[in-house]
């Protein structure tokens, strides 16, 4: 089994943008899952409700301006914006998802990989604070998934 991702820019929400950040020596690099020959951050923008697509694509504008230098990212967010959305425990680690919550009721999930990668897992929008269960256990498999790719070395870039 492997895992397809694809490497997100700025230029894929704001294509007037006039320089393509996180393309800055030592920045953070954002990438989407591919799942079926499809960019899983772009449908999951298409599946939700129309409202909801325009605050979507300006959170993800905001997560690339901001995501364009080498700071840690708590530096580049604040207070409720950036932080822990649900952890869990697997192979004996703590595996932490955490959540930008940039636009309106929209909220990005995301995982760390080294060196300094964003890994886009979900994009909701929530009208609830918290994750239900069945939100959890989607984000914790898809997870898994990664990291067991990750250590056989099948994670490939498309």
């Amino acid at each position: 089994m492997s895992i397809n991702i694809s490497r997100l820019t700025i230029k894929h929400f704001d294509p007037d943008s006039p320089r393509c950040h996180t393309e800055t020596e030592g920045s953070f690099k954002v990438y989407t899952l591919v799942k079926d020959g499809k960019n899983t951050t772009f449908e999951d923008i298409k599946n939700l409700e129309v409202n909801d697509r325009k605050p979507a694509r300006s959170a993800y504008t905001k997560l690339f301006n901001r995501t364009d230098n080498i700071e840690p990212l708590d530096k580049n967010f604040h207070g409720r914006e950036y932080h822990k959305g649900h952890e869990f425990q697997y192979q004996g680690d703590t595996i932490a998802i955490w959540r930008l919550w940039l636009a309106g009721t929209i909220r990005i999930y995301f995982i760390f990989t080294p060196p300094k990668n964003i890994l886009i897992l979900k994009t909701l929008a929530k009208r609830k604070e918290d994750l239900n269960e069945s939100e959890k256990k989607r984000l914790e498999n898809m997870v898994k998934e990664i990291i067991n790719c990750q250590k056989n070395n099948n994670v490939i870039e498309i």
